[in-house]
């Protein structure tokens, strides 16, 4: 049998797009689904740049006032200490959740753009729409023309459409460094005879917890071999086609479980 390659993430879509044709049967319009996505496109994004704020405060703390034993905040001549570990693997956390919130940013995004697409009208353009209803404030400086009346003599907009996805990805620069940054302050923890064994093992886990985000994204994106589910197919939809126990293949069936 041949083999069948999909990613966990086009899975998800997939699930996605096939609720949204049961929204649809309920009543609700393109414009409701489109509408709403954007909404949680919206939320997404603002959830992602709380979370990369939050997780850049730990990093301040740690880069600025801490060693590898100690985060240490003095405060009108009180000084309150924290082991550096504990701040370490929080932080860690967090850029874990951070990775989570961006693939689901990511996916609210493609299947918003999926749908929108499934609106072929002259001249129509979803980005304009989404403006028009308080929504993709920055449609208008956004160089995609989808007229297909017109034909660049120069490439501009393919140009200028490569300028804007490589600024897009220089922000994952810093939080590239970041999780470099913790995975390197955290070995240095975890081999150091100056700190307390706990915390040490502390450090260890928030060194897992790293490579965990970074084991995620890869495998989460990453088109995988399935096969399908004989049992699942047979068992759980064939045979609800026919009177309780007359399929005709169920003898057959039968014989090879």
């Amino acid at each position: 049998m041949k083999k069948t390659w999909v990613s966990l993430r086009s899975i998800k879509q997939h699930e996605f797009r096939t609720t949204l044709r049961y929204i649809k049967v309920a009543g609700a319009t393109w414009h409701d689904i489109y509408i709403q996505l954007g909404k949680l496109q919206t939320e997404a994004i603002s959830k992602l740049i709380k979370g990369c704020t939050g997780i850049f405060v730990y990093y301040l703390l740690l880069s600025s006032l801490g060693d590898a034993s100690n985060v240490s905040i003095s405060v009108q001549g009180i000084t309150a200490s924290v082991p550096t570990a504990f701040v370490t693997v929080v932080a860690s956390v967090g850029f874990f959740f951070i990775i989570l919130q961006m693939q689901s940013a990511l996916m609210i995004v493609l299947l918003r753009a999926h749908e929108g697409a499934r609106l072929s009208l002259r001249g129509f353009s979803m980005g304009a729409y989404g403006l028009y209803n308080g929504q993709d404030e920055m449609e208008l400086s956004t160089p995609l023309i989808r007229y297909g009346s017109f034909k660049e003599v120069l490439p501009a907009s393919g140009t200028l459409i490569v300028l804007y996805l490589i600024v897009l990805a220089s922000l994952l620069v810093p939080l590239a460094g970041l999780w470099v940054y913790l995975l390197d302050l955290q070995m240095i923890i975890a081999r150091s005879d100056i700190v307390h064994g706990v915390y040490r093992l502390v450090a260890v886990f928030g060194v897992f917890v790293l490579i965990a985000s970074a084991i995620y994204t890869v495998i989460f994106n990453i088109p995988l071999p399935i096969k399908k589910n004989s049992f699942s197919i047979r068992w759980g939809f064939l045979t609800r086609l026919h009177p309780p126990g007359r399929h005709p293949r169920l003898e057959a069936w039968l014989e090879e479980e």
